[in-house]
């Protein structure tokens, strides 16, 4: 037995168009099979149900989706920076107050200090 040396190209275009055909065959065969279950599906569909429009009529329970949210967002941050950057009750019958975030951090590292 000897040692072949040079590649066999036709062997080589045998194996690839066997390939291209199957690949052809899996292609034309899926497009079939979509093609008769969609069939299938639209023969099958029970026809919608008189109370379908009626509902469709009806606007779902909260919460819905925001209509402006980036508005919504921007009145969230003045809130929020409101809050942090001010001073403000948080329950004046007991005394309570909220102060800005940076007097808060001075007050805390005054008391921290030796």
């Amino acid at each position: 037995m000897s040692e072949q040396r040079d590649i066999d190209f036709g062997r080589i275009l045998q194996i690839g168009g066997g390939v291209v055909l199957l690949m052809l065959f899996t292609l034309l065969a899926m497009h079939w099979l979509l093609g008769f279950l969609e069939r299938e599906q639209t023969v099958s569909r029970p026809a919608a149900h008189a109370l379908v429009d009626a509902e469709a009529q009806r606007e779902p329970p909260a919460p819905r989706l925001q209509e402006h949210p980036i508005a919504d967002l921007d009145a969230l941050r003045a809130r929020e920076s409101a809050q942090l950057d001010g001073y403000g009750w948080v329950d004046q019958a007991k005394g309570r107050v909220h102060i800005p975030i940076e007097r808060a951090m001075e007050l805390v590292a005054k008391d921290a200090a030796p």
